[in-house]
């Protein structure tokens, strides 16, 4: 490669990081004003973030604004699938625990009645 192609290419890597950079500082800045005018939560700003990345990412790899919007939105898909999946998990969990909390004082409770009429108690291995 010559010298000359050499710098060109430089120089258009350069450029491509600092818009990329400038983009990305505008958004940052912007979507806090529309967030006071629009009444959006950091949660929406944060949405609208994570899809401009996305897609980013999907441009820089070679594919069209509308494919790359249309793959962002899956990937999107598939994490917010995988976060719902894990707190349904967690609120499952969470309402086992409370069903073994309540019934191990009941449980305690018909133990120790049962001793204290003399009589034998026979909890099954099985």
């Amino acid at each position: 490669m010559s010298p000359l192609k050499r710098q060109i290419l430089i120089v258009t890597v350069i450029a491509a990081a600092v818009m990329e950079l400038i983009d990305t500082s505008i958004v940052n800045v912007a979507l806090n004003y529309m967030s006071g005018n629009l009444g959006a939560t950091l949660e929406d700003i944060s949405w609208v973030i994570t899809m401009n990345t996305y897609t980013r990412y999907f441009q820089q790899k070679g594919i069209s604004l509308l494919d790359a919007k249309i793959r962002a939105l899956k990937l999107i898909d598939v994490i917010v699938v995988k976060q719902s999946a894990l707190l349904s998990y967690e609120d499952a969990f969470f309402l086992v625990g409370i069903f073994f909390v309540i019934t191990l004082p009941l449980l305690l409770f018909v133990v120790g009645q049962a001793k204290r009429k003399g009589g034998n108690v026979i909890i099954s291995d099985h």
